[in-house]
C-alpha cells in the first residue's frame, strides 16, 4: 500500500511539472508550416520525450547515489517508480500534443482562408470583377506565433485520461486517510450492536456452552490463569471508587453499583427486569446492561456478544476472550475494533452471566483515540460491585 501512494505521488508532481513543460516547448516550435496534425503532434512528442527521459534518468541517479543503505527497500520501490512514470507521463504527454496540434491547425484554417478571401477580392478588383478560382486546399498549413500562443492555452485546464485516473485515486487516498486518521466523536453506541442479549436465549441440545468463544489449548489456559492471579491479588474496586467516582449508580433490578465521575453525563433506564446505565464524557461512552435471567457463563454471552457485532459491524478485529475476577467472580474481557456505518469505533467488552444475572459492560470511544483512553475506560469500568 505505501509503495502505490509513492507511486501515485511520484506520477502527479512528474504529471503537474511536464504537462506545464510541454505546453510552453509547444508554443514554441509550432511556429512554422506543417503538413497535417500528426507532424506537429510529433514534433512535440519528440521533443518532450528525451526530456522527460533525461527527468528520470537524473532521479534514477540521484536515487542509486544518494541512498545511505544499498538496497534498501524505499530505494528501490522509488527506482522503479521512476521508470514506470516515464511511459505513463509519455501518454499524457502525446494527448496534450494532439489538443494543441488540433486547436493550431483550426486556428490556422479559419486565418488562412480570411487571407485568401481578402486577397481573392483585390485580384478581383484588378481582373474588373472576375472572381478568380479560390483555392480550398493547400499543402501546409502556416502556423504563426498568435496561432501557437492560442493554441497553447486552450484546454490547459482539461485534465488529460492518465490525469483523470490519477487524481480519482488520490482524492481515494486523501478521503481513507481522512476517515481512518480524523477523531470522530461517536456520541451514542450503534443499535443492535450493543443490544440486549435475549433473555429467552437457550443452548441447543449437544452445543457448548462456550459456542462462539475461542478455543484455547492448554498453553493458554496456564497463561489465562496466571493473568486471573494477577488480577485477583489487585482487587482494587473499593480504591477505585474513592478515586474516581463521586456519583455511585445503583441498579434495583438486578441490583449493582458503578461509581462515576462526577464530570460525565449519565442516563439511567431502568424497567421490570432489567437496567441500562449509559454514561459519557467527551468521546468516551460507556454503557452497562443489566438483566436478570441467567445466559448460560462468561462464555456463553461474550459468543454472543460477537455474533451481534458481526452483523451490525464490518472491518471487524478483535482479542481472544479472556478471564479476569471483577468483585470476587469470573469474567470475560476482549476488545473489538471496527467500523460502524462511517465511524471507525473501538470497543472494551466486560461480559458476565451467573446466579445473579447477566452483566455487560461496553466502553468505547474513536478508533484513533482508543490506545490513549484506554486505561480510564477500564478503570471506570472496574468500579463495578455486585450487591453485598
Amino acid at each position: 500500500m505505501a509503495g502505490f501512494v509513492q507511486l501515485l505521488i511520484l506520477l502527479a508532481v512528474l504529471l503537474l511539472w511536464f504537462r506545464a513543460w510541454c505546453r510552453s516547448f509547444a508554443r514554441k516550435v509550432a511556429v512554422g508550416v506543417y503538413a497535417s496534425r500528426g507532424a506537429l503532434t510529433a514534433r512535440i512528442v519528440r521533443g518532450m520525450s528525451w526530456r522527460a527521459g533525461l527527468v528520470t534518468v537524473g532521479i534514477c541517479v540521484l536515487v542509486v547515489f544518494g541512498a545511505v543503505v544499498p538496497h534498501d527497500p524505499t530505494t528501490v520501490r522509488l527506482f522503479c517508480d521512476a521508470i514506470v512514470c516515464y511511459p505513463l507521463v509519455m501518454l499524457s504527454l502525446w494527448q496534450v500534443a494532439r489538443r494543441i496540434s488540433k486547436s493550431a491547425f483550426e486556428c490556422a484554417v479559419v486565418e488562412q482562408t480570411a487571407k485568401a478571401q481578402v486577397q481573392a477580392s483585390e485580384v478581383a478588383k484588378v481582373l474588373d470583377g472576375k472572381q478568380p478560382e479560390f483555392p480550398h486546399a493547400s499543402i501546409g498549413r502556416q502556423i504563426t506565433a498568435d496561432v501557437s500562443k492560442s493554441a497553447s492555452r486552450v484546454g490547459r485546464f482539461r485534465p488529460t485520461v492518465v490525469e483523470g485516473i490519477v487524481a480519482v485515486f488520490v482524492a481515494m487516498e486523501i478521503l481513507t486517510v481522512f476517515l481512518f486518521f480524523i477523531p470522530s466523536h461517536p456520541a451514542s453506541a450503534p443499535a443492535g450492536a450493543l443490544g440486549r442479549t435475549p433473555a429467552n436465549t437457550t443452548l441447543e441440545a449437544g452445543s457448548s456452552p462456550a459456542s462462539g468463544a475461542v478455543e484455547r489449548t492448554p498453553e493458554h489456559e496456564a497463561e489465562n490463569n496466571r493473568k486471573m492471579d494477577t488480577i485477583a491479588s489487585q482487587e482494587q474496586t473499593a480504591a477505585a471508587i474513592s478515586a474516581v467516582g463521586s456519583h455511585l449508580v445503583r441498579g434495583s433490578s438486578p441490583a449493582f453499583t458503578l461509581a462515576l465521575p462526577a464530570s460525565w453525563t449519565i442516563k439511567n433506564t431502568p424497567s421490570d427486569d432489567s437496567d441500562t446505565v449509559l454514561a459519557t464524557y467527551k468521546s468516551l461512552s460507556i454503557r452497562l446492561i443489566a438483566e436478570q435471567a441467567q445466559v448460560g457463563t462468561a462464555d456463553t454471552i461474550a459468543g454472543v456478544v460477537r455474533k451481534q457485532l458481526k452483523e451490525h459491524a464490518t472491518d471487524l478485529l478483535w482479542s481472544d476472550p479472556q478471564p479476569f475476577m471483577l468483585d470476587g467472580r469470573r469474567w470475560l474481557e476482549f476488545v473489538a475494533k471496527c467500523r460502524v456505518g462511517p465511524e471507525h469505533v473501538g470497543y472494551q467488552f466486560y461480559v458476565y452471566s451467573g446466579p445473579e444475572g447477566t452483566y455487560q459492560i461496553i466502553a468505547w470511544t474513536s478508533h484513533s483515540t482508543f490506545d490513549r483512553d484506554a486505561d480510564v475506560m477500564r478503570t471506570v469500568m472496574r468500579t463495578f460491585q455486585f450487591p453485598k
